[in-house]
């Protein structure tokens, strides 16, 4: 998929679709996404309906919102919004969450996905969709990870290929330096996540959490 992935994403730097290190927009609209987008995107990212969005090495200004499409992640990922995957209504077509490169049964560069910063809450919200690694890394080596600085919350979602293997629920210290804990709730899921770790509550049947 990777080789697969960079000879579109030449050809679509050359149409001029994708940029490396481009700033995508200059103020809070929306960039709809539908192929490989890579570098700096100073806005918030749409995922519509049969679309699939594959986002590697990005650093996101705004919120991403997924309804019904596909987002794939790979590299290294920030997020300082909210990022949001539910079904596509009303037909009910499930969005899907996947990090790493598709078709990977090999050693190489895991996935990770930062959302918020330590100073700046944003949540991740899955919602009647699917969430999934592409690959499978031995066990000596990093895995995908998923960090939250905020809430999660997980509802009535399946799992695709294979387990994320971490995900990360933490606080932020707001203004007065006060932490303000994150919280993961999730209920009627398949399992989703290897090893969780969890700064404040957890909610509901704790479904997401392999046993």
């Amino acid at each position: 998929m990777q080789k697969q992935l960079t000879k579109v994403a030449m050809a679509m730097a050359a149409a001029g679709v994708l940029a490396s290190g481009y700033a995508y927009g200059k103020g809070p609209g929306s960039l709809t996404c539908n192929g490989p987008f890579t570098g700096a995107i100073n806005s918030n990212v749409v995922v519509a309906l049969g679309a699939t969005c594959t986002l590697f090495d990005v650093s996101v200004a705004g919120n991403i919102e997924v309804r019904g499409g596909t987002l794939i992640f790979e590299g290294t990922n920030f997020v300082s919004g909210n990022v949001s995957v539910a079904d596509h209504e009303p037909e009910d077509t499930p969005g899907h969450l996947l990090l790493g490169a598709e078709g990977h049964s090999h050693a190489g560069p895991p996935a990770s996905v930062t959302i918020g910063t330590s100073s700046k809450a944003a949540n991740l919200s899955i919602h009647e969709s699917s969430v999934g690694t592409n690959w499978t890394s031995p066990k000596n080596l990093p895995r995908d990870a998923l960090t939250v600085y905020g809430n999660v919350s997980v509802n009535d979602t399946s799992l695709v290929n294979e387990y994320i293997n971490t995900l990360d629920v933490n606080g932020v210290l707001d203004k007065k330096l006060n932490l303000k804990k994150g919280n993961l709730a999730c209920n009627d899921d398949d399992p989703l996540f290897a090893s969780v770790t969890i700064d404040g509550n957890q909610s509901g049947d704790a479904s997401c959490i392999a046993p």
